[in-house]
C-alpha cells in the first residue's frame, strides 16, 4: 500500500511559476521516497487564487465554477470545494481513512495580497482580516479536514516575509503595478520616489504584520483544533514555518521569491504557458493582465525548497510510529541544512522553534511564542546577550520593529559616542564602504535638524545631499573607508583561506573606520554603536588597541540612532560615488543590488568586452551571480 499525501491550498502549495519537479509537493515526495521502499503518492488539489470558502457569517460559499489551469488565479474551487473533490478521487486514492498526510495552505487570498501591499490599508483593518481568515475560518476548515481524514497528519504551511527593509526601492512601484495594487484608487505607475518614504514604510509595516500575525493566527487555529479533537492521541495538526532570512525577500540579495523584470515581464519559466491559460480563462474568471504576471511574489525554486524542508521537519517528528519509516534518513542522522553549521530543533506540543548557526556567523532563533520566548531566553543566557531594553514579549510580533527601535533609543551612550555602518555588502557591483561618525549631544541634535535618518529611507539624491551637510558639520569626526572591488576580493580570499567568513570582513571594515576616528580623537572611555550583523565578539576581535578599550554595542535597527544613521548616509553616498565612477569607466550603468536581471546582462557585457578577469575590478566575485555570468566558477 502506498503512503498517500493530499495537497489542498492556493498558489504557494500549487507552485506558481514552477516546473513540476520544483514544486513543494514534488520535493516532499522525492525526499520521502528516497528514504523508503514504500511507494509515495501525492494528489495535488491546490490551485492559484483559491479562497478558503466561508462567508462573513461562517456559512459556506456555494458558488461552483469548473477548474481552469492551475496557474490562473481564481477563487474557485475553494479549499472547501477541494476537500469535497476528494470523494471523486477515491477510486484512485482509496478511502479517507487511507490518507496519511494532508498539506494545507490558505488565507492569503481571503485577506487579499493587494490589501497587504496597499499603503492606505488601515493597520487595524488588516489585523482584523488576518484574524478572521487565518484564524477563525482556517480553524473551521481544519476541523473539517481532521474529521474527514481521521488517520492523517495535517501540516498547515505558514507564509513568508514578502518585502522588508533589505528590499531595494528601485522596482517597488513596478511590483505594485504588476499585481494591480491601486493605492487610493490610483494605479501605482508612478515612481516610488513620488510616494516613497511614507508609502514604503507603510507597505513594509503591512508586510511585517501579515507575516507575523498570520503565523500567530494559523498556529492558534492548529492549537485549538488539536485541543478540540484530543482523544488521548498525540497532536495531529502542525504548523510548518519555512525559513526565509531578510536577504530572501523580493529585491533583496538572495531572493527566495520571483519578482518582476524592469519591463514588467515575469521572471518564471512558465510565463508563456500561463499567458495562454490566462487568455483562455478570460476576464470572467481572472484579471488577465495580472494573471500573466502571477508568479510575482511567489516562492521560486529556492523558496519552494525552504517550504519542503519545513514540511519534512514537521513530518519527521509528527507521523504515527507505523509511518515514520518514510521520513528516516539512513543511520537515523539528520542532514545539515544548507549554509548551516548546525540546526537545533525544539518542540513543545505543536510549537516548533529552530536555532540555526549559519556559516556566515549569523545565529537565528525562529519559531512561534510562547516556546520562542523560552528558547530565545535560554540562547541569550548561554551567549551572555541581554534582552533588548524596553522589549515587549516576542509574541507581539507586529511590534518587533518598534521594539528594536525602542531598544536602540534606550541605550545609555554618554556625552559622546561613535556610530558605525556600512553600504554595498548586498550589491554585486561596486565597493564595500564603511563609515563611522563621532557625535556629542550638541552635534547629535544638529544632525537630527539636518534630517539625518537611516539611508535606506532616503532616495539616492536625498542621500547625497544630506551627506554633503554631514561632512561639513562633522569634519574629521566622520571617517569613511572604501574597499574597491579588487581590494575586497583579495581580502575576502585572504579571510576565507584563514577560515574566516564574510562577517569577519565586515567587522574588519567597521573597525578600520572606527580606529581612524580614535586615532584623530583618542578617547579613554567611549561607546561604539554598530548596526548588528553578527556576533559582537567578531567586531571586538577586529578592533585594534584603542578600539578594544571602548564599550561596543551591537543592536538591530541601530540606524535609529543619529550617529549610526549619519554613518549609513556617508557610506551610501561614497558607495554611489564609486558606482558612478565605475559606470563611467566601463561605459555602462552598473545596476545596484544583485537580483536585478540587468546585473547578469551587464556582467556578461563586461566579460565580453574586457575578459573575465576584469570582473575582479568591478564586482564581488563570491556572489553566486559570478557563476551565472560565466556559466561556472571563476577559476
Amino acid at each position: 500500500m502506498s503512503f498517500k499525501i493530499l495537497a489542498i491550498g492556493t498558489s504557494v502549495l500549487w507552485g506558481q511559476g514552477l516546473h513540476e519537479e520544483q514544486k513543494i509537493h514534488y520535493l516532499v515526495k522525492q525526499a520521502l521516497q528516497s528514504r523508503s521502499a514504500q511507494p509515495i503518492s501525492v494528489h495535488l488539489l491546490a490551485h492559484s487564487g483559491a479562497i478558503i470558502g466561508y462567508k462573513a457569517d461562517d456559512s459556506e460559499d456555494t458558488k461552483q465554477l469548473p477548474r481552469v489551469h492551475g496557474e490562473v488565479p481564481t477563487h474557485y474551487p475553494t479549499l472547501l470545494q477541494q476537500l469535497a473533490e476528494f470523494d471523486t478521487l477515491q477510486h484512485e486514492i482509496g478511502t479517507a481513512d487511507d490518507v496519511d498526510v494532508v498539506l494545507v495552505e490558505g488565507g492569503i487570498n481571503d485577506v487579499n495580497i493587494m490589501k497587504v501591499l496597499d499603503p492606505l490599508t488601515p493597520m487595524g483593518s488588516l489585523k482584523r482580516m488576518i484574524e478572521m481568515f487565518c484564524h477563525h475560518h482556517m480553524k473551521l476548515f481544519l476541523k473539517r479536514v481532521a474529521a474527514k481524514f481521521p488517520n492523517a497528519t495535517i501540516v498547515v504551511t505558514a507564509y513568508y516575509p514578502m518585502l522588508n527593509e533589505r528590499s531595494e526601492d528601485e522596482y517597488l512601484s513596478e511590483l505594485l503595478y504588476a499585481i494591480g495594487v491601486k493605492p487610493g484608487g490610483i494605479i501605482a505607475d508612478i515612481p516610488i520616489d513620488a510616494i516613497a518614504n511614507l508609502a514604503k514604510r507603510k507597505i513594509l509595516a503591512n508586510c511585517e504584520v501579515f507575516y507575523r500575525e498570520s503565523q500567530l493566527a494559523l498556529q492558534a487555529a492548529v492549537d485549538e483544533v488539536n485541543a478540540e479533537i484530543d482523544n488521548g492521541r498525540d497532536p495531529r495538526l502542525f504548523l510548518a514555518v519555512p525559513y526565509f532570512s531578510p536577504e530572501n525577500t523580493i529585491f533583496a540579495a538572495d531572493p527566495f521569491l520571483f519578482s518582476i523584470n524592469p519591463d514588467l515581464s515575469p521572471q518564471d519559466d512558465l510565463a508563456g504557458e500561463r499567458r495562454i491559460a490566462c487568455d483562455e480563462a478570460g476576464n470572467s474568471r481572472t484579471v488577465v493582465p495580472i494573471c500573466k504576471r502571477a508568479s510575482n511574489g511567489h516562492p521560486n525554486a529556492k523558496g519552494a525548497q525552504a517550504y519542503a524542508d519545513a514540511i519534512l521537519d514537521v513530518l519527521r517528528d509528527s507521523l504515527p510510529d507505523g509511518a515514520k519509516s518514510v521520513t528516516q534518513r539512513p543511520g537515523g542522522q539528520r542532514e545539515s541544512e544548507q549554509n548551516c553549521v548546525y540546526r537545533l530543533k525544539f518542540t513543545r506540543g505543536t510549537q516548533i522553534v529552530f536555532v540555526r548557526q549559519f556559516t556566515n556567523g549569523t545565529l537565528t532563533v525562529a519559531g512561534l511564542a510562547p516556546l520562542l520566548d523560552d528558547v530565545d531566553g535560554e540562547v541569550r543566557a548561554v551567549l551572555g546577550v541581554a534582552s533588548p531594553p524596553s522589549a515587549v514579549p516576542s509574541s507581539a510580533h507586529a511590534n518587533r520593529l518598534d521594539t528594536q527601535i525602542a531598544a536602540v533609543n534606550a541605550v545609555e551612550l554618554g556625552d559622546q559616542w561613535i556610530g558605525s555602518d556600512e553600504s554595498g555588502k548586498g550589491d554585486y557591483f561596486g565597493p564595500l564602504v564603511s563609515a563611522a561618525v563621532l557625535v556629542d549631544l550638541q552635534s547629535a541634535k544638529q544632525l537630527e535638524a539636518l534630517g539625518v535618518r537611516d539611508s535606506k529611507s532616503l532616495n539616492d539624491r536625498q542621500n547625497q545631499s544630506i551627506a554633503d551637510e554631514v561632512r561639513t558639520l562633522c569634519g574629521k569626526h566622520a571617517q569613511v573607508v572604501v574597499l574597491p572591488p579588487e581590494r575586497y576580493n583579495a581580502l575576502y580570499e585572504q579571510f576565507k583561506n584563514e577560515g574566516q567568513n564574510l562577517n569577519m570582513l565586515l567587522a574588519w571594515a567597521h573597525s578600520r573606520a572606527i580606529e581612524d576616528i580614535l586615532t584623530e580623537f583618542p578617547q579613554q572611555q567611549i561607546t561604539i554603536l554598530v548596526d548588528k550583523f553578527g556576533n559582537e565578539q567578531v567586531v571586538k576581535d577586529k578592533l585594534m588597541e584603542r578600539g578594544k578599550q571602548a564599550t561596543l554595542i551591537q543592536l538591530p535597527k541601530a540606524e535609529a540612532n543619529v550617529a549610526v544613521a549619519a554613518a549609513s548616509i556617508l557610506a551610501r553616498a561614497q558607495f554611489l560615488k564609486v558606482m558612478a565612477q565605475l559606470s563611467e569607466r566601463y561605459h555602462v550603468e552598473l545596476p545596484k543590488g544583485s537580483s536585478d536581471p540587468r546585473v547578469i546582462e551587464v556582467g556578461k557585457r563586461i566579460v565580453s568586452q574586457h575578459g573575465k578577469d576584469e570582473l575582479r575590478k568591478v564586482a564581488k566575485l563570491h556572489f553566486i551571480t559570478t557563476q551565472k555570468i560565466l556559466g561556472g566558477p571563476m577559476g
